[in-house]
C-alpha cells in the first residue's frame, strides 16, 4: 500500500498500491466489514488518494518513471530517476 483515504461519509476507504503480481491499482472498500467495493488498474505507481469534500470523486495522483538509463557526456551525469510524466485524464 503506497496511499490511502477515507471516504467524507466514513463508510469506505480507497488504497491505492502493487498487488503481488506487479499491477499498481486503486480499490475501493467498505470501512465497516473490510469487503472490496471495487478495483481500477492504473498503471502507474499510486504515490497519493483524497476524496473530494462532496465525497462524489476520487483524486488519485500518479507517478511513471520513463525508461530512460542514465548516460555520461561530457562528465555529466543525467539521473534516470529525475526524469518522470504526468498524465492528466
Amino acid at each position: 500500500m503506497e496511499a490511502l483515504a477515507v471516504h467524507p461519509s466514513g463508510e469506505y476507504f480507497a488504497m491505492g498500491g502493487r498487488l503481488r503480481g506487479g499491477d499498481w491499482n486503486v480499490a475501493l472498500f467498505d470501512l465497516s466489514g473490510g469487503g472490496r467495493v471495487g478495483a481500477l488498474k492504473t498503471g502507474y505507481r499510486v504515490t497519493d488518494l483524497s476524496f473530494t469534500a462532496d465525497g462524489k470523486r476520487l483524486v488519485v495522483v500518479v507517478r511513471k518513471v520513463n525508461p530512460i538509463r542514465s548516460r555520461t557526456a561530457s562528465n555529466h551525469t543525467l539521473d534516470a530517476s529525475k526524469f518522470t510524466t504526468f498524465s492528466d485524464a
